[in-house]
């Protein structure tokens, strides 16, 4: 699927969040986001939120 990506967010060198996505998907010029995990240890800290907005 050329349309699907895969992302890891790293801080200081550890892997904290992952997510996917696929781009024009349900249609076109939108994102779905089909995973989006987060360590727990930088959950509730509206860094989650940040990633997002990127």
């Amino acid at each position: 699927m050329k349309d699907k990506f895969f992302v890891g967010v790293y801080k200081d060198n550890n892997l904290v969040a992952i997510l996917d996505y696929i781009t024009n998907f349900p249609k076109e010029n939108s994102i779905y986001i089909g995973l989006f995990m987060l360590d727990k240890s930088i959950q509730n800290k509206g860094i989650g939120s940040e990633i997002i907005i990127l």
